[in-house]
């Protein structure tokens, strides 16, 4: 599962920074994305369902230049439930793979053996949708988008 997030310029991509007496070039979108990339992360990590577990530990994310015409994140989680958390699941019914029964603990603590779980529905949590309606955090990538710039510009 992915979210992308790309950033389009109209101007020349790269720039030129002068750093004691050095010249050096940074393509600025990618750096950008770079700069804004861990915090889409933290987000998405305080966003997901709190008893999610390895969900929750499941995000990466990606940068890549598009050249000219801008840079781009992709944020995704690794996780192989990951579409029945986003998405929801079916109720079903759980059956052990290896051996007669599941075993587990229940919420008292007491190790309980059985042939079958049944499964209700669970409604999804589509994070990435969250993400994109979030009014607060687009400001606050905005934000941050504007440090960069305005470390940028006194760079040069």
């Amino acid at each position: 599962m992915s979210f992308t997030l790309e950033i389009k310029w109209d101007d020349a991509a790269l720039a030129r920074v002068i750093t004691r007496g050095r010249q050096k070039f940074i393509d600025v979108p990618r750096a950008a994305i770079q700069r804004v990339a861990p915090l889409v992360k933290a987000r998405a990590i305080e966003i997901s369902p709190e008893k999610s577990g390895r969900f929750k530990k499941s995000w990466r994310y990606r940068t890549s230049s598009l050249g000219a015409d801008g840079a781009q994140l992709s944020l995704e989680n690794t996780d192989t439930k990951a579409a029945a958390v986003i998405f929801g699941s079916r109720a079903h019914t759980i059956f052990p793979r290896n051996g007669k029964f599941l075993r587990f603990e229940s919420a008292q603590g007491d190790v309980v053996f059985t042939k079958h779980v049944n499964t209700p529905a669970m409604p999804g949590n589509n994070v990435f949708q969250n993400l994109e309606e979030d009014e607060i955090f687009q400001e606050e990538v905005s934000r941050t988008f504007d440090d960069f710039m305005r470390e940028l510009a006194a760079n040069l």
